[in-house]
C-alpha cells in the first residue's frame, strides 16, 4: 500500500504531465550561435529569452518554423530581468507584427527601429520605456491604444495615412513633450491638429 508521500508525489506528476500535456506550443530556442537570446514557438511568435546579456537586440526576420513559414512577430520578454536589460533593438523586415505590451516596462529601451513591412503595433507594445525618438513606417495600418503611453517623445515621424489621435497611442504626455513632428506621405491634416501640443516647435509634411 502507497504512503501519503508517495500518493502525493503520483498526484503532482499527473498535475505537471496534464499542464504539459494542455499547452503544446512550448518555445523552441532559436539558432545559439546566431541569436542567443530568442525563443520562438510554433505559432512564430518570437521572445527574448529568460536571460539576455546583450543590451541591443536584433529581431530577425529568417527563423523558420516547421511548416516553411518564417517566425513574424515579437511577443515580448521570458522574464522581466531581460527586459530591464535592453537598450535598444533593431528589428528586421519580415516582422509584420509586434504583440500587445511585447515592450511595457522596459524602461532602458531607449532606441526602436521598426521596420519596412511593419503592419501593426499592439496596445501598450511600448509602453513606459525610454523611447524619445520614434519613426513609424508607412506600411503601418494599425497602432493599439496606449502603444507609447508613459514615454518622453520629443521627436516623431508617422505617416499621413494615421488617422487617429496622437494621445491615444501616446497619451496625453505627448501634448507637453513632442517638439517636432514630421508627416510623411499625402493626408488631410487639419489646421489644428497640434493647437494643444505646448512644446512642438516645428511640423514638416514630406510628400
Amino acid at each position: 500500500m502507497m504512503g501519503k508521500r508517495t500518493i502525493l508525489a503520483v498526484i503532482a506528476a499527473l498535475i505537471i504531465a496534464i499542464i504539459f500535456t494542455a499547452c503544446p506550443t512550448h518555445p523552441e530556442t532559436v539558432n545559439q550561435q546566431l541569436y542567443p537570446y530568442l525563443v520562438v514557438d510554433s505559432s512564430g511568435a518570437i521572445r527574448v529569452a529568460a536571460y539576455v546579456q546583450a543590451h541591443t537586440i536584433r529581431v530577425p526576420d529568417d527563423i523558420e518554423l516547421p511548416n516553411g513559414k518564417k517566425a513574424d512577430r515579437f511577443c515580448g520578454f521570458l522574464t522581466d530581468i531581460s527586459k530591464y536589460a535592453v537598450t535598444e533593438v533593431i528589428f528586421e523586415p519580415g516582422i509584420t507584427s509586434i504583440c500587445n505590451n511585447a515592450f511595457s516596462g522596459a524602461i532602458n529601451l531607449t532606441e526602436v527601429r521598426l521596420p519596412e513591412g511593419l503592419n501593426s503595433i499592439g496596445d501598450g507594445a511600448f509602453s513606459v520605456t525610454g523611447i524619445t525618438e520614434l519613426v513609424i513606417p508607412e506600411s503601418v495600418t494599425s497602432i493599439g491604444k496606449d502603444a507609447f503611453a508613459g514615454t518622453e517623445i520629443t521627436s516623431l515621424t508617422i505617416p499621413a495615412s494615421f488617422t487617429g489621435k496622437l494621445v491615444d497611442i501616446f497619451g496625453e504626455s505627448i501634448k507637453t513633450t513632442l517638439q517636432s513632428i514630421t508627416i510623411i506621405g499625402d493626408g488631410d491634416i487639419a489646421s489644428d491638429a497640434f493647437n494643444d501640443f505646448a512644446a512642438l516647435t516645428g511640423v514638416t509634411v514630406k510628400p
